[in-house]
């Protein structure tokens, strides 16, 4: 899948290794881990563009989860 006006090596990847406390007995992922992997990839983004969340939010940036 390719999102408009971004080509597959504009796209930054976070990849995640579930963990059994991740999930029901099912193997399913609870939904509410997803929010702490979305917060996780958005610092690993800044630092891989060498900008800290703490310079984003004292330029008055607001990004919620």
């Amino acid at each position: 899948m390719t999102l408009p006006g971004i080509s597959p090596d504009q796209a930054f990847e976070y990849r995640v290794r579930v963990q059994p406390h991740h999930t029901d007995y099912g193997g399913i992922v609870w939904h509410g881990t997803y929010i702490a992997w979305m917060e996780e990839a958005r610092i690993e983004y800044l630092h891989a563009y060498e900008v800290s969340f703490a310079a984003w939010v004292n330029a008055g940036v607001d990004l919620p989860v």
